[in-house]
């Protein structure tokens, strides 16, 4: 089990629904500067705390994980705000739907569940709309148990 697999497959999932949606990663925590106006159509994921949760004959790892979308738009910000948010929809959709598809004998995820979509403004520049995404990401295995 790895974070480096979360963190391909999201990237994977949101490059599918924008290809030209670039990572802001200055930062591990979410802590970034997005005030300037380079800020349009970005995107930074944040994975956080995990916890390990025994079930049965397997263990899972439930992973706090946000993702955070900006753009910037000087002239219609009502109609960036609708664009912005549809594309949030399209991009939960599909990191939730293609979970099912992505999951093989080699794969480790359980499943991802979607908790809330949140748009803001973005507190540094009032043209800069960001919106976070919070899932809950469940990693794990089964023992094999043998006759004893």
């Amino acid at each position: 089990m790895s974070v480096k697999e979360i963190r391909d497959y999201f990237n994977q999932q949101i490059i599918e629904v924008d290809a030209e949606i670039k990572p802001w990663q200055r930062d591990v925590f979410g802590n970034n500067d997005v005030s300037k106006p380079q800020a349009q159509n970005f995107y930074n994921l944040v994975i956080g705390a995990s916890v390990a949760v025994r079930t049965g004959n397997g263990v899972y790892d439930e992973y706090e994980v946000t993702l955070i979308i900006w753009d910037t738009s000087k002239r219609d910000v009502l109609n960036a705000f609708d664009t912005l948010y549809d594309k949030s929809l399209q991009i939960r959709n599909n990191i939730i739907c293609a979970i099912d598809v992505y999951k093989d004998g080699q794969n480790t995820f359980v499943d991802i569940e979607p908790l809330t979509i949140t748009p803001s403004e973005e507190l540094t520049n009032d043209n800069t709309i960001k919106i976070e995404m919070a899932f809950t990401v469940r990693k794990g295995f089964e023992f094999l148990i043998g006759e004893g």
